[in-house]
């Protein structure tokens, strides 16, 4: 995200990266934080998903994958520094504004709690909101001991009491920081704020003196909070005159509860218009077992889960029928968070064999127009903005945004991410009740299910290198 301000202070940018990790912090309480602040804030998160997937289609991309949370949190800490028209066009994108005062601290103070939840990964921990997601509490389906797995990969028999690997636990990361002109920044109020509710450090760079010297340090700071999957947020040269970066970072690291099988990943057809269309030939994993599943009629589509270890967050697969980029097009602009949640409340462990892509899916994206389309015009226009709060010894200084990068690595293999690879067991032919296919066109959506944040989400029309 991109902020110019206008004389003296130059102009203000904001850089968003997203990527898949989990670190404990101490317990968050508050008595602003109620349950029914926290599921709109998750509301709104999750329906700003939907709407930016809508806007942001394309008739050409192999994938819109972006991170959700990570774009929240650089929204909301932006929000920190707003005042007026624009803070209330922040609050009006997340659906807020009218329950919510210009400068009630509940948001930022639930925030805080919700993120807190986010960073442990402890299934047990008592959450601030229901969990609607039934199947999680389920015992896992009996598996059949008599292995018959019929398929056009080699049988591969379970391996029991596999060693717990204590390198291979989830690892859930979400680092912000400003970073700030030196000179220009004096609210010590707003640092602390900054600090307390959205864990973000400040810096004081030269981006006057030094503009190469702070782009590398960004860059630096980027690659260190996402463990080196991201090397670069900032690529073009800084302008001398850059007044703040506030930079987000989000690193998930996950494994399987059940891994997909190694040993049978194999090249096969992807269809991305649908299998009545030309194909592509793409890495496709194979698995069976128990898996939360729910077929809706009144979407005309499947969704299943594939939960990973401690059954804390979890991969879900929206498998329009008789799929397309077109019928994928159409249920992003169904699937608000309502519908959504409601899809994977509805959700109950069922016997299945799957067939699924193996991706490493990348991309880069300015959302300046989108959410120009969505309202957010005050924020960019130089005569109606107001980030007064960047530096309140000068309020009548104008900011504006210039623009909103976000960027995005997102690795999904047989062990969760890239990792060794361990047996998995598969079912009898006759057994599974469902036969779940992914290779056509799909929307994806990795949810932390206790509080309902999507880490990532976005259609995948072509998973081939």
């Amino acid at each position: 995200m991109h902020i110019t301000m206008n004389h003296p202070l130059g102009w203000l940018m904001i850089a968003t990266v997203a990527l898949l990790i989990i670190h404990q912090s101490s317990a968050y309480t508050s008595k602003y934080v109620t349950k029914e602040i926290a599921q709109d804030l998750s509301k709104g998160f999750n329906d700003l998903a939907r709407d930016l997937a809508v806007q942001i289609q394309s008739d050409t991309s192999k994938a819109e994958i972006t991170s959700p949370l990570s774009i929240a949190s650089s929204l909301l800490l932006l929000m920190r520094t707003a005042r007026g028209e624009s803070r209330a066009d922040l609050l009006r994108l997340f659906g807020l504004e009218s329950k919510y005062p210009e400068n009630d601290p509940k948001i930022p103070r639930t925030f805080g709690k919700l993120i807190n939840e986010l960073l442990i990964d402890d299934r047990n921990r008592t959450s601030i909101m229901e969990n609607s997601a039934a199947w999680i509490n389920e015992s896992k389906c009996e598996i059949p001991t008599d292995y018959h797995y019929d398929d056009d990969y080699d049988q591969f028999n379970p391996l029991d009491d596999i060693p717990e690997d204590p390198l291979q636990q989830n690892q859930i990361k979400l680092a912000n920081a400003i970073f700030v002109q030196d000179k220009f920044y004096n609210n010590t109020r707003l640092q602390k704020l900054v600090n307390y509710y959205y864990r973000s450090s400040v810096e004081g760079l030269d981006f006057f003196n030094q503009p190469e010297a702070s782009k590398d340090h960004i860059n630096n700071w980027a690659k260190k909070n996402t463990n080196g999957r991201i090397q670069e947020i900032i690529t073009d040269e800084l302008n001398p005159e850059t007044t703040m970066i506030v930079a987000n970072a989000l690193y998930f690291k996950a494994f399987w509860e059940d891994v997909f099988l190694a040993g049978a990943t194999k090249m096969r057809k992807f269809f991305p218009n649908g299998e009545n269309e030309e194909s592509v030939e793409a890495e496709i994993m194979a698995h069976g077992g128990c898996f939360p599943y729910y077929r809706s009629q009144e979407l005309d589509a499947r969704i299943m889960g594939f939960p990973y270890k401690n059954r804390t967050s979890t991969m879900y697969i929206i498998l329009p029928n008789n799929s397309s980029r077109a019928k994928v097009q159409q249920l992003l602009q169904d699937l608000d968070a309502s519908t959504l949640d409601n899809l994977i409340s509805n959700m109950r462990m069922t016997t299945a064999s799957v067939l699924f892509p193996k991706m490493h899916l990348t991309g880069t994206f300015d959302l300046k127009i989108a959410l120009l389309k969505l309202g957010m015009k005050s924020i960019f226009d130089s005569e109606r903005s107001n980030f007064s709060l960047l530096n309140p010894s000068h309020p009548k200084e104008s900011a504006t945004v210039s623009g909103v990068l976000h960027k995005v690595d997102l690795a999904i293999d047989e062990s969760g991410t890239e990792g060794a690879a361990v047996t998995a067991t598969l079912l009898d032919r006759s057994m599974p009740t469902v036969n779940f296919r992914v290779i056509v066109p799909f929307i994806l959506a990795i949810r932390h299910d206790a509080t309902k944040l999507l880490l990532f989400y976005g259609p995948v029309y072509d998973p081939s290198v």
